[in-house]
């Protein structure tokens, strides 16, 4: 008997785990539209508008609500400086596109310059179009999203994939100067 309830208590466990699987792992009908984008891939150089129809790309811009305190002082560290920053990122990443929604309103509310936002697109290999092999071995984007900041057109330091603090935190404690190490040791 104890035998018999032993097997009967794994077999449930393994057929509840296999339900709990099946489930998580089926898109919904509702995520069509959802896997159709993260297929498709934009590369080279991007518009903003090029991306903001996505479905991603609305919901995470819409949902992302900064911290205001941090978004007034990422306005002011801005302030009166040459700053560019470049987003090498994949229009079929998970991250990407949770990431550059996110920071092009953290951008927009902070009253940066978008005109010195690029926007890059990338294919799954990371590879960077129209450079050279040697800019890219500079730039050495491994991961995506990657947002990349210069001030004077000299580099400051980068973001790589998802936030440290907060994704306002990071940037806040890039143009300032301080010590900020992205989530990797490359």
């Amino acid at each position: 008997m104890k035998k018999l309830r032993k097997y009967f208590s794994i077999t449930l466990l393994i057929a509840g785990l296999s339900f709990i699987y099946a489930n998580e792992c089926q898109p919904s009908l509702q995520d069509e539209n959802s896997l159709e984008e993260q297929e498709t891939i934009l590369l080279g150089e991007l518009k903003l508008s090029d991306i903001e129809d996505f479905e991603w790309y609305k919901e995470n811009f819409n949902s992302y609500k900064p911290d205001i305190s941090i978004v007034e002082s990422i306005s002011k560290k801005a302030k009166n400086r040459d700053l560019k920053i470049e987003i090498y990122f994949g229009t079929w990443c998970p991250d990407s596109q949770r990431e550059v929604p996110r920071l092009i309103k953290l951008l927009e509310i902070s009253n940066f310059n978008m005109n010195n936002v690029k926007l890059i697109g990338l294919d799954r290999d990371k590879i960077v179009p129209n450079l050279t092999e040697k800019k890219a071995k500079e730039l050495d984007i491994q991961m995506v999203p990657t947002f990349v900041f210069y001030e004077d057109n000299t580099y400051l330091n980068r973001f790589v994939e998802f936030a440290v603090k907060t994704l306002e935190d990071d940037v806040l404690s890039i143009l300032s100067d301080e010590d900020y190490q992205h989530s990797y040791k490359f």
